[in-house]
């Protein structure tokens, strides 16, 4: 099952890079189907972060992840700010990385939190 999520996870990265250069490059080829790509990055999410419930380092993985989606919105508002062309050209990737990492995060933090709970009822 980890394998599957690790390439889950490789698919979801490159397809978020290469949809979000797309839709910079030649933004018409992807009209309308932005809710599939999303919805696609999502269940690729969930899958990947199904596959590493039983990883030995999902605290790391969990704080990584909470700190790249923290980090994108401020980035995105300095980057707003300070340079707008920049922002154009990175923001899809970002949004499509952060579509995939959310749902990494929720699956891994829910099984964070049912450990906890449960180790603390015992």
């Amino acid at each position: 099952m980890a394998s599957i999520g690790k390439y889950a996870f490789l698919v979801g990265v490159l397809l978020a890079i290469v949809l979000g250069i797309i839709a910079v490059v030649y933004p018409s080829a992807l009209t309308g189907s932005v809710p599939v790509i999303l919805g696609v990055l999502i269940l690729l999410g969930i899958i990947t972060g199904l596959a590493h419930l039983s990883a030995p380092h999902l605290n790391e993985l969990l704080i990584a992840i909470i700190a790249i989606v923290v980090v994108v919105p401020v980035l995105t508002d300095i980057l707003n700010g300070t340079m707008p062309a920049v922002l154009q050209m990175i923001s899809p990737i970002l949004t499509n990385l952060v579509a995939l990492f959310v749902p990494i995060a929720l699956v891994v933090g829910l099984k964070q939190i049912w450990t906890l709970a449960y180790s603390r009822a015992k």
